[in-house]
């Protein structure tokens, strides 16, 4: 897919994908032992918990970091928004291997894998020409293997709050039936829209 074909799929995304909020809590003991934000993953809103109809392909999907939101489209039309869980510092792009950061930045999807050891994943194209240039000017490597995926195989809960806030290294995780849901309706080449 072209970088044209990728900027224009995302010029007629609907006004709703800039939109940030982030709802935070001191309820929970783990998040304030860690230090960590706890988002409400069970907001109100009928695109939250909604089936995909079966015939729906995903043609493009935005991730807004700061309101742990994933959106996807079809046709330019937001069908679905996940909970997401980040990396463990969530804050700032991904520079270099082992920061435990989400990259920023437009990607694609470059990998659908059905063994992984999260469940089932996703690849995303991280790292691209910049992130390399930006990661050798610091003389260290850019990291890569991001992926959106579910649970760590063996997880027995699969509730949306099974983890209060960001674990993992750099990924997008969701729950396993929401990866089992978007593997089936995302392409390779599918554009990827990374928002602090």
């Amino acid at each position: 897919m072209g970088l044209v074909q990728i900027l224009l799929a995302f010029i007629f995304l609907p006004f709703s994908m800039l939109c940030f909020c982030q709802e935070s809590s001191a309820d929970n003991p783990m998040l304030r032992a860690s230090g960590k934000t706890e988002y409400k993953a069970d907001r109100d809103d009928s695109l939250w918990h909604k089936d995909l109809p079966d015939a729906v392909i995903i043609d493009s999907i935005a991730i807004h970091k700061s309101a742990h939101e994933m959106q996807v489209f079809s046709h330019q039309q937001m069908v679905k928004t996940y909970v997401i869980h980040l990396g463990l510092h969530p804050v700032g792009p991904k520079q270099v291997n082992g920061d435990c950061k989400t990259p920023e930045g437009l990607y694609f999807i470059n990998s659908k894998n059905d063994a992984s050891m999260y469940h089932k994943s996703l690849g995303i194209s991280y790292p691209n020409e910049n992130d390399i240039l930006e990661a050798n000017k610091l003389g260290k490597s850019p990291g890569g293997d991001i992926v959106i995926h579910g649970w760590p195989n063996g997880t027995i809960r699969f509730g949306r709050n099974h983890y209060y806030n960001d674990w993992t290294r750099g990924c997008i995780a969701i729950t396993n039936p929401e990866i089992d849901e978007l593997f089936e309706r995302v392409n390779i080449g599918t554009p990827v829209l990374i928002t602090p």
